[in-house]
């Protein structure tokens, strides 16, 4: 239900655009509304009917020091984004769409952060609810390494509950990015043992398909899918099972995830 125009654009559009002034703030600016603008371009080629997809920008938990200082990390950069949408000619743009039209009735702001939900309220939803009364907002990678994870986890929703412009999180994330190196290594719930189950061929090449592992809390040990479950009211399962061929098992633990809500 939400296409994300850019993830973290303020640490890509330019790399500076937070730290560097003005003119990399522009232009993350007009990247985003020429985006979303092609994106609205795309729609009407393809001849979309019916109730239509929200959009978002998923802005990073940096402090923007090239925005308004009024405002906190990640809401900065929202408050740079909305007067873009709803001025594009300041930012050298002459859109094709109504941007502005679209971005009131079909966008959700979104933000990442390794923050712990002890932190949240008072950083950004207390100056978010003020500035954006009627827009919601998710957040789309969350994930704070160095706190207990069922307790944080249990905070972060009950302030969900207590907010209502706050639709929820995606948990980050499902597997170690082994891609990444030092501490980014630390959010996978799950990494790869060296048991491979099957090959798989996928575009002319042939990767292996390797064991799930579940991977440890850094800050106390806990086994970090448990946790989760945990928090979502699940069984979770038992990691003896893990990577045994035993299709019984596997069904009867997806159908216990179900049950916690954390699968559809």
């Amino acid at each position: 239900k939400y296409f994300n125009i850019l993830n973290e654009p303020d640490l890509k559009m330019p790399s500076t655009a937070a730290i560097g002034g003005p003119d990399g703030l522009a232009q993350m600016s007009r990247t985003l509304i020429s985006a979303f603008d092609a994106m609205l371009d795309a729609e009407k080629e393809a001849g979309v009917v019916g109730p239509k997809i929200n959009f978002t920008a998923t802005f990073s938990f940096a402090m923007c020091l090239s925005c308004s200082r009024e405002y906190g990390p990640a809401l900065a950069q929202m408050v740079q984004l909305d007067d873009a949408m709803r001025h594009p000619e300041k930012y050298g743009y002459e859109p094709v769409n109504n941007v502005t039209e679209a971005y009131l009735t079909r966008f959700t702001h979104s933000f990442n952060t390794a923050n712990p939900a002890s932190d949240l309220k008072s950083m950004f939803f207390d100056g978010y609810v003020v500035k954006f009364p009627q827009m919601p907002v998710y957040i789309a990678e969350y994930h704070s390494v160095h706190v207990d994870q069922s307790s944080d986890l249990e905070a972060i929703f009950a302030l969900a509950e207590e907010t209502p412009l706050f639709l929820g999180i995606s948990y980050f994330e499902y597997q170690v990015a082994y891609w990444k190196a030092g501490t980014e290594r630390e959010f996978g719930m799950f990494g790869l043992n060296d048991q491979v189950l099957m090959p798989l061929d996928y575009f002319s090449k042939t990767f292996n398909v390797h064991c799930l592992v579940p991977q440890l809390s850094p800050y106390n040990g806990a086994n970090m899918p448990q946790a989760v479950a945990k928090a979502y009211g699940g069984t979770g399962f038992e990691d003896a099972i893990l990577c045994t061929v035993n299709p019984a098992a596997i069904s009867s633990w997806a159908g216990n995830l179900r049950g916690s809500s954390a699968l559809p």
